[in-house]
This record gives structure tokens, sequence and C-alpha cells, in this order.
């Protein structure tokens, strides 16, 4: 029996509507959904409310302020709804089926249907979702818009949820079920485009929650409905502010897949259990009988004490304890002093802020990159020299260290999914920083001034500084604290079942910033060929463990057992809603901006991984753990990650931009794969200007920084003296990876990694830009006329506003030919109004060239190039020799 079921068998038992409004026209009843379509007989609107004091006083308050800002007279004109009303008059019209104004006023066109509160349904509410649902626009009668202050708290949308829950008391059935379990979830509430089933608007729910490191203190974006990365004040938009998820506690119970609706599936989800949250559990409920509830968080960090373990590290002999911070950082705290934490723990990683009932555990704002120090001794390692041995593998990465001591790890996992190359150390390591081999003085960066800087990184034997994130995982539990009631009722006793029930805990992830916060993997599935190495897999999908090295706060023992049962072990990070059918909303990119905090927002790809990786160890060698979810296999520090994956074509586009642009020519083959391409275009503004480039010596642009800090690529000819014939072939000027040093640019003032770059680009954004690459790779002459596999390298990106007026041409020389660059850019599309200006190069054969040797750029000859102008499914084009003199009179149409 479902609860659906036995909601309508205890009808007489129900208090207070315990059964749900009926939706509304056109909206038939949902078979699938337990808050959908029931008894009508047990809807009893005129039946006593029992909420807990305490709580009906927190909503009346909310009511009054919502009267104050607005939202009254707003929801009156939406959907006749009179919150002026008082007593026994507004309850009835609170739990009145209601008939939304047609059309459907924005950001109502997802609601699920029913009264302004549905006892126990908050999808089902209508209150909930005009003040939960990011696409709802608080306006007056004139359609003005309102300021951020008349939209909802976290703590207020808590006293929400919390109300509707109390409104639907468990019956005697419920309380007796077997099975159930309290558990802590991640968990947000979603338009449908973003909800597991797309029906309509929902709360989604997982075990694992994501949270973002930053250099600032949390915002809360009260418009949106969400923490944003961006900080508040003009002061540092530069920066990035950490990205907290919220955790609450609920009853769930153990379902299969098919009574459950999820977002990423595997093909033995059939034979896994999952977890499905039925019932909130929140302070003043009836069912903690006096108890309260206390959060608590145990996290750890130990991703340079791993470090240490890599084949060829070694420290200065007895000047470093590996068993203390910041070799291994854990935290412990509580949001109550009930809660036993035992000793006092390392207080940088995390903190814990009570938003009402839930939790929000954010990361402590810290500077991206930090030095490692102990004592007064800056942490260090005596680096080993390259080593290529005759099965091609080697411990270095351009100019970063390779930790593995496995042949082709990367090409292991990219044959086998079956994660045989475990991550048990920082793959990649920085090395640039060589500190004295006494610890004194500052380090020195061994940059592109450095002297055989490459030759000293090759021969290693010095000892290279280490350095601080604050990337780690950890878990979030509750406790119920207090005494539980006496007596012998079912409620008593299931009472004291709840303050002896032990509660699960949720995995939580502390992770690298999310540089598209407007992006998700989903969002760009369908590009899933595009990729020849990474892609847009989302966590959700994933079916491993938990870290079982993650302890519960203030205990010896696993947080995650790895003797769990794999059935429910395997779905930690899941992401679900109670099943719903059929899809009214099609699936599609996200049109709203998001927190991004659970498991379908991170990423499902590990090379070694941007959120998570995995590590442990092959389960036919160690049966008791396995592999499972962990980040101290990540770069260290994180960014040395972020640039080796950014540039083999992006490997996570819902997280990390694309850099295979920026060192194309540069870029090492991947096993069996060859050079990578780029797969998300960034436009030339993105990936910054340097100061020959055309656009810059042609006064269209200023010299800039790119996202990471660094300069994109650009065309120009080469000089071969003075005179007649002087005009010499075409090149493109680019930026050599292993000069790049994204750790360098965390650290600097001059050229930071800068997310104030991408935060703004959309998902539909990204599509079309992804469309217009996959038409020119369609359309260009080649062997291969796939994204993933060919010759092309995209030099330069413009975004065109309309074809009809011309582009700008900030990748065309102005004197590439004769005549300036009106060839390039007066459109050839007729009518077409938006689109993009592409170049591409093909590169001739020799290698680049280091224009000086104290810089950073290089010069690639180029065979051939290609320029394209789009416009939705049209394109023209011409094509030409890196030798040609003349402007090209040739072009061609498709489309």
């Amino acid at each position: 029996m479902d609860r659906r079921e036995f909601i309508v068998s205890a009808a007489a038992l129900a208090v207070a509507g315990s059964a749900h409004a009926s939706t509304p026209a056109g909206s038939p009843p949902d078979p699938d959904d337990p808050h959908a379509g029931a008894d009508p007989a047990s809807f009893a609107p005129d039946a006593p409310w029992e909420v807990p004091p305490t709580l009906q006083a927190e909503f009346d308050a909310l009511l009054a302020w919502m009267r104050a800002a607005g939202w009254s007279a707003y929801l009156r004109r939406a959907a006749g709804l009179d919150l002026e009303l008082s007593g026994e008059a507004l309850r009835r019209e609170l739990s009145r089926p209601l008939v939304l104004s047609r059309p459907r006023p924005d950001g109502f066109t997802d609601f699920a249907g029913g009264p302004a509160l549905n006892p126990g349904a908050p999808a089902r509410s209508l209150l909930y979702h005009a003040l939960a649902s990011p696409l709802v626009r608080l306006t007056d009668e004139n359609g003005t818009p309102a300021t951020p202050d008349r939209y909802p708290s976290p703590a207020q949308l808590d006293t929400l949820e919390n109300y509707i829950y109390a409104l639907e008391p468990l019956t005697p059935v419920e309380m007796r079920r077997e099975g159930w379990v309290l558990a802590v979830f991640a968990y947000e509430y979603r338009p449908a485009v973003k909800t597991p089933h797309g029906a309509h608007a929902d709360l989604v729910y997982s075990r694992t929650g994501v949270s973002r490191v930053g250099s600032q203190p949390r915002v809360w974006d009260a418009e949106h409905r969400c923490h944003t990365s961006v900080p508040a004040g003009p002061g540092a938009p530069r920066d990035l502010a950490v990205t907290p998820a919220r955790y609450g506690l609920f009853l769930a119970r153990p379902v299969r897949l098919r009574e459950v609706s999820l977002t990423g599936r595997d093909a033995d989800d059939d034979k896994r259990e999952f977890l499905l949250p039925v019932r909130k559990v929140f302070a003043g409920d009836r069912y903690l009988g006096g108890g309260r509830i206390a959060f608590a968080e145990s996290h750890r960090n130990e991703k340079l004490r791993r470090l240490t373990m890599g084949p060829g590290v070694e420290l200065p002999p007895g000047v470093f304890d590996t068993a203390r911070p910041p070799f291994v950082r854990t935290s412990a705290t509580a949001t109550d002093p009930a809660y036993p934490l035992g000793a006092a723990h390392d207080s940088a990683l995390v903190e814990l802020e009570p938003a009402g009932s839930a939790v929000l555990l954010a990361p402590v704002p810290a500077p991206l990159v930090r030095p490692a120090v102990q004592g007064r001794e800056r942490l260090r390692f005596r680096v080993p020299p390259e080593r290529t041995e005759l099965v091609k593998f080697s411990n270095r990465r351009y100019t970063t260290l390779k930790l593995s001591d496995r042949p082709f790890p990367d090409a292991l996992d990219l044959l086998d999914q079956g994660f045989r190359a475990p991550r048990n150390t920082p793959l990649f390591a920085n090395i640039r920083f060589r500190v004295p081999a006494d610890g004194r003085g500052e380090p020195q960066h061994l940059g592109a001034d450095t002297d055989g800087f490459e030759r000293l990184v090759d021969a290693g034997e010095y000892y290279a500084a280490m350095f601080e994130d604050g990337l780690c995982d950890g878990c979030v539990h509750a406790a119920v604290v207090g005494a539980p009631p006496a007596g012998s009722s079912p409620e008593a006793r299931f009472v004291r079942q709840v303050h002896a029930e032990p509660v699960l805990p949720a995995f939580s992830v502390v992770a690298a910033p999310d540089f598209f916060p407007m992006v998700d993997g989903g969002d760009l599935a369908a590009f899933a060929s595009h990729f020849q190495s990474g892609g847009p897999a989302v966590l959700s999908a994933g079916r491993l463990r938990a870290n079982p090295h993650v302890r519960l706060p203030g205990a010896d023992a696993p947080a995650f057992s790895p003797l769990a049962p794999a059935a429910r072990a395997e779905t930690v990070a899941a992401v679900m809603s109670h099943r719903a059918s059929p899809r009214r909303v099609q699936p599609g990119a996200r049109s709203y901006p998001g927190t991004n905090t659970l498991p379908d927002t991170a990423s499902n790809v590990f090379f070694p991984g941007w959120d998570l990786t995995y590590s442990g160890r092959m389960p036919r060698v160690d049966p008791k753990f396995g592999v499972y979810y962990a980040t101290f296999g990540l770069g260290s520090p994180f960014p040395e990650d972020t640039k080796l994956c950014a540039a083999a074509n992006g490997m996570w586009p819902g997280s990390s931009p694309d850099a295979a642009r920026t060192f194309h020519a540069m870029l090492e083959s991947l096993p069996f794969l060859g050079r990578p391409t780029t797969s998300v275009p960034l436009l030339d503004h993105e990936i910054g200007f340097h100061a020959d480039n055309p656009a810059v010596r042609g006064g269209l642009r200023r010299e800039s920084r790119g996202w990471d800090g660094e300069q994109g690529p650009f065309l120009e000819r080469v000089s071969r003296g003075s005179g007649a014939g002087a005009q010499g072939p075409i090149v493109a000027n680019f930026t050599d990876i292993g000069r790049s040093d994204y750790v360098a640019n965390a650290l600097s003032t001059g050229q930071p990694l800068d997310a104030s770059v991408l935060r703004d680009v959309s998902a539909a954004a990204l599509v079309g830009r992804m469309e217009a690459l996959a038409l020119c790779i369609r359309t260009l002459p080649g062997l291969l006329a796939s994204v993933k596999y060919n010759a092309m390298w995209l030099v330069s990106a413009e975004e065109v506003a309309d074809w009809r007026a011309g582009a700008e041409g900030i990748g065309i020389p102005e004197r590439l030919f004769s005549g300036g660059r009106a060839w390039a850019t007066a459109s050839r599309l007729g009518s077409a109004a938006a689109g993009f200006l592409y170049v591409f190069v093909e590169l001739a054969s020799g290698k680049p060239s280091l224009i000086d040797p104290r810089g950073m750029r290089m010069r690639a000859p180029c065979k051939r190039v290609h320029v394209c102008q789009v416009s939705g499914s049209r394109i023209a084009w011409t094509s030409f020799a890196g030798t040609a003199v003349t402007a090209p009179a040739q072009w061609r149409t498709a489309g």
C-alpha cells in the first residue's frame, strides 16, 4: 500500500485536509503522484488545524510580511486569493481550490495545481510555489517589478515548508510502517524543466549536496531564490562568493526504481534501492515530542597528505608531521551544543548556519589558492626528475607533475568505465614554485621569465612549494535531542521511535568553483558526441559509494559504512523527486539562475575530475572498500586540474570552460584520440585580448585577460622585411600551455582567475555557439566532419548581433589583405540576423616557435584559413591558403 492509498483508507482519522485538493481544470490527476487526486471526501477545510503554537506564530508573521511586501495584492490578482482575511475565514480561504487567471501569470505555467496550502505537499501549494519558484516575479498592479527585499529569505521559505507539512498528521497506518528511516537530504525547489519528471515544479532531493569554494561570504539572491557566486557589493566582481547547500531532516522510505523519478539513470538501477523523502521533520514538530533537531557536520581534507604518498615524492626529512594540518584538516561543528562533538577540530573548512529547521553548509571564505605552512615552515616536497619509459608513461603533463604509477591511467578510463584507475593521490601537482632547500626565503616562480625553466622543471631534484585549497568531502548529520515523551498512544510510541532512530547522514562535497553558474551538464546533453574526452554526463547518474573515510561528527565511526548493502549505498548521488507523469514540460536548457547544489549539476567524468573523483581499490583486490567518491585524488591545488582538463576541450562543460582554443597548437594528443579540439566555443573577449591582437592594434578592443588569466590566439602575418614581396605567411599567435600557470594566476593580482567573465553566459548561448560550431565543421572541407575529430583550430569567435549590419571582425587583422576587413565582415547571408563569425585554421607541418625566450607566446604556421559567417542553419564560408596575399573572392553558402 503506497502513501496515497493509506491516506484515503484512513480519511476518517485525518484532520485539516489530510488528502489534497483536486488539480485545476485542464490538469488531470496524476495516478503516479501520491499528492494528486485523493478521495474528495477526505478534503476537510473545516477541520481544526493542529499546528504547534510557535510554528503558527511564525506563519502568522510570514503572512503579515507578505501583506506588507505586496504578495497579498499580487496573489489576489493572479489567483483570487484573499490573504487579508483572518481566523476561520482565512483558514477556509487557504484550503479552497484555486483557479489561476488565464493565461496563467508568468512563473505559474508549471505550477502543479492546488489550494494555497495543500497539507503535506509544498509543490501543490500555490503559496509555496509563489514564494519559492525562481520563475515567479512579484509586480504591482502596474507591472512594476518589486525590489529584492520583497522576496523571501531561506528561513521564511523554511517556515512555509514546515507549516505545510504540519497540516498533515501521519496516520496510524503510517506510524506503524516498517522500513522508514530518518535521513538528511540536500534539496531544492525547481521549475519543471529541471525536475526529474518534468511534469511540474517540484521539490528535488539527493543524499549528496554540493557546495563550492569562494573568497567572499555567501550571498542570497532573493529575487531568484538561490545563493549566487556573485560577491556582494561592487568591490570584487572578479571574485567568487561561496555557495552553500541546504540540508533538511526527512522521514524517508526505501523505494524501487518504479516508484521514483530520477535525473540520470544507470543500467542496473532496477536492482537498487533509493531513499525517497516522505515528510520533513522540523523544529516544533509534534513528532519530536518537545525534542529538537541538532545538525552537525564532519569534513576531511587530506589532499596534501595524499600528495606525500605519491610515487617519487619526498619531504625534507624530519621537518613536517603529516598527521597534522595542513596535511590533514578535519572539521566537526554543530548547530546545538547538545550534539556531542568531543575534541575541538579545525574550523577552517566549512561552517553551518541554521535556516529555520534546515541548515546551510558553506565553505569558509578564503583565497582559492593559498600557501601551505606548518609552524613557520613552508610545506615543500622534492620533485622527482622526469621519467619517460618505453611504454610511453611519463610523470609529467606539460610542466605539471603527474603522480601515477600506472601506465596510461587516462586511457584506462577512456576504454573502460569500470573505474580501473582510482586516484589515491592527487593525479596532478603544481611544481612551478621552487623553495630553497632550507625552507627559508620566498619561493621562486619558475615561469617563462626564468632562464631554462622547462629544463629545470624536467630535471626536478628541487623542492616545490605546496598549496592549500578548500576542496574536501564529508557528511551532514542530524540528531534528535531532548527527552522523548511517555505514554502508550500510537503517537507517543512513534515519537519515541523517532528519538531512537539512527539518522542517515548526507554526503557533502565541497567542490571547485562553477565558472558557468547558469549552465549544467544536462543543458548540453544533446552534444555528448562532440567531446573527445569528458562530456556533459552528470554525477546524479553515478553509482559509487560515498567516501568511507568520512567520520560521523564527534564519533570514531564511519559515516558511510563500507559494509552497507550496495543496493542502497550506491544510490547516494541519485537526484530524485516523487514520481509524476505524464511529462508536461519538455526537458531543455535552464533559463534561470540557480545555486547548483545537487549532483545533477556536478560532473560524472573523472580525468581526474572537477567536483569529485574516485578513489579506493579495484573490487577484486579490495572487496571491503572497492572504489568510492572522494576529493583527495583531485589536483593539488585544484587550478592545476582546471588548466589541464579545460585545455582538453573543457572536460566538464557544465562547470569548466573550454580552453582548447587558447593552447591548441601545443596540446599533446590524448591516447588514441589525437589533439584536443574545441567543443564549447568561448568568445574572443572571454579568453582575453593580447596587446598584439589585431582587435587591440586596430582600436576595436583593449588588452584584457580572460576567465583564466590568459590571453587568446589571433592571426597575424610574419614580415619578411620591407619592400615588395615582404608579405610573409599567415601564422597563429597563441599562448604556450607549458608556460601557462593557473596557480600563479590564482595567486596574482595582475592576471587572476576572473569569475565575472563567464558567470552570465546562459545555457541557450552556449547551445547556440555549439550548434554554429557543428554546422561549420560539417560544412568545411575535410576528411572528418566531426566536432570530436577534426583538424580545425577555432582561432577567433565573435558574436554578431545583426548580420544585416555586418560583423566587427575582431579576429580579422586589418592588414591581413589590402583593403581592410570588409571582405570578411560584410554579410554574405542575405537577410540573416544574429549569428557568429568564426575563423578556423588548419596547421601546417612544423613545430610552433617561441616568439620570445622569456615570454609565453608562440607562433604556429597556418596551412589553410577558413572564415565562416553563421546564422541559425545558414552558413557562408570562404577558404584560402596560409600563403595567400589577396583576399578571397569566392564565398559559398548553404542552408
